[in-house]
C-alpha cells in the first residue's frame, strides 16, 4: 500500500508498507539498482532512476527500516559524505522531497492518496 501527497510547500512526500530500503548505499550507487536477478533480467533496471530526485528536489529525506539520512541535492552531487542515522521503524519508507519545482512536474497538478 502506497501514498503520495504534494503540498503547497513545494513538498512532496512518498510513503509505502512495502520491503524498505534494505541497503541506502545502492540509492547512491550510479549503474547498480538493488534489484534480484529476476527482476534485472526481465526489467533491465540501469540504476539511475533515484538519481532524477537529486535534480527535481533541493533536497530529500528518507526513512526505512530504522534508517534514515537527509541528502542536500548539491551536496550529494558535489560528491559530499551523506550521513546515516538509526530512527524508530515505523514500518513504513517515507521519501520526503522538499524544494521541489511541480512546473517540471506537470502530472502532479493534483494530490494523489
Amino acid at each position: 500500500t502506497g501514498r503520495i501527497s504534494a503540498q503547497s510547500v513545494k513538498s512532496l512526500i512518498v510513503e509505502d508498507n512495502g520491503s524498505g530500503i534494505s541497503d541506502f548505499q545502492k540509492l547512491l550507487t550510479l549503474a547498480e539498482s538493488g534489484w534480484d536477478e529476476n527482476v534485472s533480467q526481465v526489467e533491465k533496471p540501469f540504476g539511475i532512476g533515484w538519481f532524477s530526485t537529486l535534480f527535481s528536489a533541493q533536497s530529500v529525506t528518507i526513512e526505512s527500516a530504522g534508517k534514515s539520512c537527509h541528502l542536500v541535492s548539491k551536496d550529494v552531487l558535489d560528491m559530499k559524505p551523506v550521513k546515516l542515522t538509526s530512527v524508530q521503524d515505523t514500518g513504513f519508507t517515507r521519501i520526503h522531497l522538499l524544494g521541489v519545482d511541480f512546473d517540471l512536474l506537470p502530472e502532479f497538478s493534483t494530490v494523489i492518496m
